[in-house]
């Protein structure tokens, strides 16, 4: 079984059948959005943790931004 290759999944979603600037350019925003707002939201989440669980949920919130900041690049 092959794996998922994440970069051709975006390229696909940013072009599709006719690819657009508009398109290429929403989709773009899409990702610089998730980067800052998972990171943003899973720091925030972060400081106000009191528990374990708040705490890995920060740190899978920041993951998410992560993976977003790498398909913005």
């Amino acid at each position: 079984m092959e794996s998922v290759n994440i970069r051709r999944l975006a390229a696909i979603d940013m072009h599709g059948i006719a690819g657009t600037r508009l398109r290429r350019l929403l989709v773009t925003v899409e990702f610089f959005a998730g980067a800052a707002g998972g990171l943003g939201l899973g720091i925030w989440v972060a400081l106000a943790a009191t528990s374990a669980g708040s705490r890995v949920f920060a740190a899978w919130l920041a993951g998410v931004g992560v993976s977003y900041a790498a398909l913005a690049w």
